[in-house]
C-alpha cells in the first residue's frame, strides 16, 4: 500500500532528508528537527509527516537511484 504524498512535501524536502542519511547526521527516526533546520518553514508536525512520508516510500526511491 502506498503513502499519499503530502501536498506541503516538496521533492527538495525528500532530496534533504537522502542527504541526511546519506551523511550519517542521525538516525532517520530522529531527522525531523535537521529537517527544519534546513527549511524553517516548516513547522514540527509537518517535518514529521514529510519525514514518515519518506521513511514510507524510501524503499521505492532508492530503487529508482
Amino acid at each position: 500500500m502506498s503513502e499519499e504524498r503530502p501536498t506541503y512535501c516538496e521533492e527538495r524536502h525528500l532530496a534533504a532528508l537522502d542527504a541526511i542519511r546519506d551523511m550519517g547526521v542521525c538516525n532517520m527516526f530522529q531527522a525531523s528537527p535537521h529537517l527544519q533546520s534546513c527549511f524553517p518553514d516548516l513547522d514540527e508536525h509537518r517535518a514529521g509527516i514529510i519525514l514518515c512520508y519518506w521513511i514510507a516510500e524510501g524503499h521505492k526511491r532508492n530503487a529508482t537511484t
